[in-house]
C-alpha cells in the first residue's frame, strides 16, 4: 500500500536533516585538511596542529546569522573567492531544540576559506534584528582574515555594501581595518605576510 502524503513529508525532512549532518561533518574535515595545508610552516614549527590538552581537536565553523542570503553568498564569492555550498532548509524540532528559536525556519549555505569554513544562516522564520554592537560592547565578534592585496580588497569590500569602521593607513602604510557589513557582521582585513602567523608569537 502506498504511504501517505504526511509519511512521505517527514521522510524527506529526515533525509534533509541527515545530509546537513552530514555536510556539517564533511565541512568540518575539509577545513581541517586545509587548515594543515595551507599554514605556514613557522606557524607549524610554533604548535599549530599539534593536540591540545582540553577536550576540544578542531574548530568546526563559523556561524553567522545574514538577513539576505544570495547577497552574503555573492559576497563570499565573489568578493572573498570562496567556494560555496549548495543552499539547504533546516527546520523542525531538532533545529528548535539546537537554537532555542521556536518554529525557526533557516536557509544554510556553508562558504569555505582557506583553512576554515563559514556557515552563512538566513531565518526565514522568525526575523531578527540587525546588530549594532560596538567593538567595546560585550558580545562583540569579528573574523579576521588575512589577504593578499589589503588596499584592493578594502575597495572591493566597501563596494560590496560594507562600512569602514577606524582608519585604514598608519603612518602612511595600510593597517588592519574592521569593516561591517548591512547585517552588522564584522571582519578584520589583515594583510598576509607569508611566512609569519602573528597570533602565535603570543603562544611562545
Amino acid at each position: 500500500m502506498a504511504r501517505n502524503s504526511s509519511s512521505k513529508k517527514n521522510d524527506s525532512a529526515h533525509s534533509e536533516r541527515r545530509r546537513f549532518l552530514e555536510a556539517m561533518a564533511t565541512s568540518a574535515g575539509a577545513a581541517a585538511a586545509l587548515s594543515l595545508a595551507s599554514a605556514p610552516a613557522a606557524a607549524q614549527q610554533a604548535g599549530v596542529g599539534d593536540q591540545p590538552a582540553g577536550p576540544v581537536r578542531l574548530v568546526g565553523h563559523t556561524g553567522i546569522t545574514v538577513s539576505d542570503l544570495d547577497r552574503s553568498i555573492r559576497f563570499y564569492r565573489d568578493v572573498l573567492g570562496c567556494q560555496i555550498s549548495r543552499t539547504i532548509r533546516a527546520e523542525g524540532p531538532n533545529f528548535e531544540a539546537i537554537t532555542g528559536v521556536p518554529g525557526c525556519k533557516i536557509d544554510i549555505a556553508f562558504a569555505r576559506l582557506p583553512g576554515h569554513i563559514i556557515e552563512l544562516l538566513c531565518y526565514r522564520e522568525p526575523l531578527g534584528k540587525v546588530s549594532t554592537l560596538r567593538p567595546n560592547d560585550p558580545g562583540f565578534t569579528h573574523l579576521c582574515l588575512k589577504v593578499d592585496d589589503l588596499g584592493r580588497v578594502t575597495q572591493q569590500v566597501l563596494a560590496a555594501g560594507f562600512e569602514v569602521m577606524g582608519t585604514t593607513l598608519r603612518d602612511g602604510a595600510p593597517s588592519p581595518v574592521y569593516v561591517r557589513d548591512p547585517d552588522g557582521v564584522v571582519l578584520e582585513l589583515m594583510q598576509y605576510a607569508p611566512g609569519t602567523q602573528m597570533e602565535e608569537r603570543y603562544f611562545l
